[in-house]
């Protein structure tokens, strides 16, 4: 289940996946990912790619949701 807390998940499905948020230029720290996860967002879109790149267990499945959802509102 994703939390609410974006930033914590994604620094500890990184930790998990041994992805470095810093080789995307990204702190490694929840607060600190909280104030810059969107500026740039290219920088976040990257750590994404990474983290699916090495079969994240919980990207795969959030990546695998989302195209459920966007298949269910082409249907209607």
């Amino acid at each position: 289940m994703l939390k609410p807390r974006l930033e914590e998940w994604i620094l500890k499905r990184c930790k998990k996946s041994a992805v470095k948020p810093e080789k995307h230029f990204l702190p490694s720290n929840n607060v600190q990912l909280k104030d810059v996860i969107n500026y740039p967002l290219v920088n976040f879109t990257n750590l994404l790619e990474e983290l699916i790149k090495k079969n994240d267990d919980g990207l795969v499945y959030l990546k695998e949701q989302i195209g459920i959802v966007k298949s269910k509102r082409n249907k209607k």
